[in-house]
């Protein structure tokens, strides 16, 4: 209890101290540097039995298109193997992800696939929302999880239907994001809407690169207007911007920890005159 009142003293002085001056990279982002969603459809083999029953008509379909890819006609209704589960395949293409980079991607069941312990997810387009193809998934899954009966008794930890492909998937198309808009400009996005941190940061910008470089368009948008200066060395000036350092403001904060009752304040934080 001594120590743990200890460490919980140190953090609130560390805390009531001055506000630190951080960099603009770590509480923004410049617009245009997101994430995307891609998806795809495929099948999962070389399951022990725990795959898709012949109730899910897309499955016995998938496996009659498959073989009809290799030359074999097989009616989708003298399927029957348990061995196969169709499946979702997720992953996020990264702002800037180049030809041949891997990436990592979740499969989950779509069917009544009781488990995918052991099964191995064949060649998969995954597809964005413009329904453009921008990787290729393939590979052994990894599950973390089991499911099997003992004497009746049906064991299961976490959750067998679903799991991920540690480098599973190759960006087949190079992504280039426009940063700058069609009027010259950048535009930064604080990660935590504040107008007073906006105020901040357009002073900061305008004091370290001149005057009309930066404007707050409100909360979380300041535009930014590169120097003509800048504009031969764009990748330079971008990360002048970033380590430009300014002091945010924050509001009082109060961290409570439930299970050992340690509670830590923020250096705004008044305490009033308690019993």
């Amino acid at each position: 209890m001594k120590v743990s009142f200890f460490i919980s003293f140190i953090l609130y002085l560390a805390l009531h101290g001055s506000h630190a001056a951080v960099r603009l990279k770590s509480i923004a982002h410049l617009s245009g540097l997101q994430e995307n969603p891609i998806t795809g459809y495929g099948l999962v083999i070389g399951l022990a039995g725990s795959g898709d029953s012949r109730r899910n008509k897309d499955t016995t379909q998938a496996i009659s298109n498959l073989l009809l890819s290799f030359g074999l006609n097989i009616n989708p209704n003298e399927i029957n193997s348990r061995n196969t589960a169709t499946v979702i395949i997720t992953a996020n293409l990264p702002s800037f992800a180049h030809q041949g980079d891997k990436l990592d991607v979740n499969v989950a069941s779509l069917g009544d696939a009781k488990s995918l312990l052991g099964g191995t997810l064949l060649a998969t387009p995954l597809k964005g929302p413009d329904n453009q193809v921008y990787a290729l998934a393939q590979g052994p899954l990894s599950i973390g999880s089991f499911k099997y009966d003992l004497l009746g008794n049906v064991i299961q930890k976490n959750h067998p239907t679903a799991g991920i492909i540690p480098g599973g998937a190759v960006v087949e198309k190079t992504i280039n994001n426009e940063l700058i808009s069609k009027e010259g400009d950048l535009h930064l996005i604080l990660n935590r809407p504040d107008f007073t941190t906006a105020d901040l940061v357009e002073a900061a910008l305008n004091k370290e690169f001149g005057a009309n470089t930066a404007l707050a368009r409100s909360a979380q948008d300041i535009e930014i207007h590169p120097p003509i200066k800048t504009r031969h060395h764009f990748i330079r000036f971008i990360s002048q911007v970033e380590n430009v350092a300014i002091i945010p403001d924050n509001l009082p904060t109060v961290v409570v920890n439930e299970r050992t009752g340690v509670v830590i304040a923020g250096a705004d934080v008044k305490i009033d005159a308690v019993t």
